[in-house]
């Protein structure tokens, strides 16, 4: 493992740089220098820059950093860079804070596992289990789900490792046997290699199939890892799918947070702040400030389970009856959507070296009944929400676009522009909408709109029982009830 770092003297790109001039072609070479050591640059936190020559006019720069070599960025991916007090120096200090892998508490599905010839019997085997959710089919399906999800990872644990070392058993065989036929004294005219009747030929072939069938699963599991959807065939399962692994999860990794002017470290310390930042964002009920009067505003009549799409495809010759039965139930208003109806807030940052809560994008991942059921909804809602959409705005419309606003205000302005005539743009921020949008003037907007009682009554129920979490490194906070906001 390879580990370098110290005062390089030197920038990567103007970003890494405040008041002070930096030359293009030194920070290319670095960078050539960088990729060609197949190094990788731990992204520091704390604060930008790590130089400062304390003048008046002060000028900054990150000349400081730790390069490490790909297998130790594998080995711990969850390392991070902290820029200390620089005291009395012009440079401040880096530390290095080296974590391991951690194991995941949270149940994911593994795509690989489908390729897997005894995945089907024991999915199936364990789904048909007699099993009895207090007479509910949401209690049904959430205790199939879990029964599921604990028997796979059983199955699954010496699984990946017998896998592993069952693909070194069939490459030393098939490396064996190749050789065995290449040896002096056979010609290529009789070598069973290209003589399909062989019982030596169909051997070899079957070693090699079983050995395909081996890879494609190791390959399916470094994809999903990834992330990345472009490779091609031969790109898969490269050092290049790994590194990329380990790059997400460290890019991903939350080392401190900066609110306010104030440092946190320590994870616990950490998930508390954006719990409570998130929980008071939309875990708290405001009052409507505004209800208008709809009729003058319009003249006429809007996963916690860690089961994939793949596995519902896959299975649903299985599973489909009791999704059905499920959804059915919730439709009619006589299961628990509570039970069902939670999401993890997944934090994806926008920029590198993100620290503070708004440098992080919140996604939220629900469960996969909870993706079905708003699916459903929209799918009705599709063929009526021309009469519930003003045919001027750009947005839900089919074959327009979001885009196509900003393109009209650019035209206009530029018309105003060379026409010399008199005009005023308003800007509205939309920052955090969906987050912010209270429930009773969403409520009368749908009444106003002539929307049925059905309808509304399905909305709410699926707003006011979503329960949510915070995901930090992995790791879910306590669940908090929504009060306010869309998801």
């Amino acid at each position: 493992m390879r580990l370098v770092g110290g005062d390089f003297n030197v920038t990567r790109s103007d970003s890494e740089r405040f008041n002070r001039l930096g030359n293009a072609g030194d920070s290319a070479l670095f960078s050539s220098i960088i990729s060609d050591s197949t190094f990788v640059d731990l992204p520091i936190s704390g604060q930008q820059y790590t130089w400062c020559n304390n003048h008046s006019s002060p000028a900054s720069a990150q000349l400081d950093r730790i390069l490490v070599g790909e297998n130790f960025a594998s080995s711990f991916a969850g390392c991070v860079v902290k820029v200390g007090n620089p005291k009395l120096s012009d440079h401040a200090p880096l530390t290095l804070s080296v974590q391991g892998s951690r194991t995941n508490p949270m149940f994911r599905f593994k795509h690989f596992w489908l390729v897997l010839p005894s995945f089907a019997d024991t999915m199936k085997d364990c789904w048909t289990s007699e099993i009895r959710g207090n007479g509910s089919e949401i209690g049904t399906w959430i205790s199939k789900c879990r029964l599921l999800g604990s028997r796979l990872r059983i199955w699954s644990k010496d699984l990946v490792n017998a896998n592993k070392a069952h693909i070194v058993d069939l490459e030393s065989r098939l490396e064996s046997r190749i050789s065995a036929l290449e040896g002096p004294g056979i010609s290529n005219s009789s070598s069973p290699l290209v003589s399909s009747s062989s019982s030596t030929s169909v051997s070899i072939s079957e070693l090699r199939a079983t050995l395909d069938n081996c890879y494609e699963a190791e390959n399916t599991y470094w994809l999903q890892r990834a992330n990345v959807r472009w490779l091609k065939e031969g790109d898969k399962n490269t050092k290049f799918s790994h590194c990329i692994a380990s790059g997400r999860r460290r890019k991903n990794w939350i080392s401190s947070s900066n609110e306010n002017g104030r440092i946190i470290d320590g994870e616990k310390d950490i998930a508390a702040t954006f719990n409570s930042f998130f929980k008071n964002s939309i875990g708290t009920a405001r009052a409507g400030l505004l209800l208008p009067d709809w009729g003058a505003l319009y003249d006429h009549a809007s996963s916690p389970d860690g089961l994939s799409a793949e596995f519902f495809i896959a299975t649903w010759s299985t599973i489909g009856g009791d999704v059905t039965r499920a959804l059915n139930e919730l439709m009619c208003g006589n299961g628990d959507m509570g039970r069902v109806n939670k999401s993890f807030i997944i934090l994806i940052p926008k920029v590198n070296g993100a620290s503070s809560i708004s440098q992080f994008r919140p996604i939220s991942l629900t469960t996969s009944i909870m993706k079905i059921l708003p699916n459903i909804l929209a799918t009705r809602l599709k063929n009526h929400i021309t009469t519930l959409v003003d045919d001027t705005q750009c947005a839900f419309l089919k074959g327009r676009f979001t885009v196509d606003s900003y393109m009209a205000a650019y035209k206009i302005a530029h018309l105003c522009k060379r026409r010399k005539e008199d005009a005023m743009l308003v800007k509205v921020d939309m920052e955090e909408a969906f987050d912010s949008i209270n429930w009773d003037f969403l409520c009368s907007l749908m009444e106003a709109r002539g929307l049925p009682h059905l309808w509304i009554s399905w909305i709410l129920r699926i707003l006011k029982s979503t329960e949510s979490a915070v995901m930090v490194n992995g790791i879910p906070g306590p669940w908090f009830r929504h009060r306010r906001g869309l998801r």
